[in-house]
């Protein structure tokens, strides 16, 4: 599997356009595989027990928004993960982007029948606090 094929725009609104487009698109496929580079690692790590909640600090990526075929990819990639990764975790996503906190907020979303629970903060102390279950 992998991702869809990228479908540039048409060339009507000048070459500059399309090439920031896939340039941003390069982006959001470089944020997702981070995310399964990062969680296939927690995975293989020999410490890892199954339900471990995580954090996913997205602040510093360089993208601004992540589409619909983003989210659903990322939500399968989860899916093809379930018997390893366990059930009843917490995923806490930090951003600080409106764009990539809408997609982050439509991945909670999407995943609610999930066997975990996500929630989408702007700063670390409140997503770690939720984590560690600490007021």
């Amino acid at each position: 599997q992998g991702l869809t094929a990228l479908d540039l725009p048409e060339a009507g609104n000048g070459h500059g356009e399309i090439a920031s487009h896939a340039a941003a698109r390069r982006e959001v496929q470089d944020l997702l595989q981070a995310i399964q580079a990062a969680s296939e690692a927690m995975l293989n790590d020999p410490g890892f027990r199954p339900g471990a909640d995580s954090l996913w600090d997205i602040r510093q990526v360089g993208t601004t928004s992540m589409g619909t075929e983003d989210i659903l990819y990322l939500i399968e990639f989860m899916k093809r993960h379930k018997t390893r990764r366990g059930s009843g975790y917490k995923i806490a996503i930090v951003t600080d982007c409106d764009l990539l906190f809408g997609g982050a907020r439509m991945f909670a979303a999407l995943s609610d029948s999930e066997p975990f629970t996500c929630k989408v903060f702007r700063d670390i102390q409140s997503a770690k606090r939720w984590i560690t279950g600490s007021s």
